[in-house]
């Protein structure tokens, strides 16, 4: 659904009209208002949105719940709202990250560059084999975090260190 340009391609694609006139772009388990494409469950009840390694230059939001992202390159803001149970793999996360009233969001695999990332009010949040810079990691919600498991903090000056946290309520 992504074109060359990093923008959902819309060809001979159904849109509608807002209550403002805004044109709504819509497809099987997504939208996209010019700015923004929202992500949600499809007709035939997957949740699975394999990108191919398309870098999406708009907004991305999810606020459906079971949603998993596969091989995207988020240039811009994502943003979750009161979504519970969404998957990111292999994905590069350029841009701020803002997320509330979410639960156990995973990221496997995923790079995170750039701007901070705001968890705020969210729960169960665990990285997997994930790169950070450490721009990123200064800004991560620890009280949020369940674990960073295998993952390599990268310093500005190209300096890294591998980083484990076992669950915060652990007794280890």
């Amino acid at each position: 659904i992504i074109g060359s340009d990093g923008y959902p391609y819309l060809f001979k694609v159904a849109y509608t009209l807002d209550s403002e006139g805004n044109i709504i772009y819509t497809g099987d388990g997504w939208s996209y208002d010019g700015a923004t494409l929202v992500l949600a469950a499809k007709s035939d009840g997957t949740t699975l949105y394999d990108f191919g390694g398309a870098a999406l230059e708009c907004w991305v939001q999810i606020t459906a719940s079971n949603i998993t992202v596969k091989n995207a390159v988020l240039k811009n803001k994502f943003v979750m709202t009161g979504a519970n149970a969404v998957s990111f793999e292999n994905c590069v996360f350029a841009n701020e990250i803002a997320a509330s009233n979410t639960q156990n969001t995973t990221f496997t695999n995923c790079m995170f560059v750039g701007s901070k990332s705001l968890m705020t009010d969210s729960a169960k949040v665990t990285y997997t084999n994930c790169l950070f810079d450490a721009q990123r990691v200064s800004a991560l919600d620890t009280a949020a975090m369940t674990a960073l498991n295998l993952c390599r903090i990268v310093a500005q000056d190209g300096s890294s260190v591998d980083w484990k946290l076992t669950a915060l309520n652990s007794t280890e």
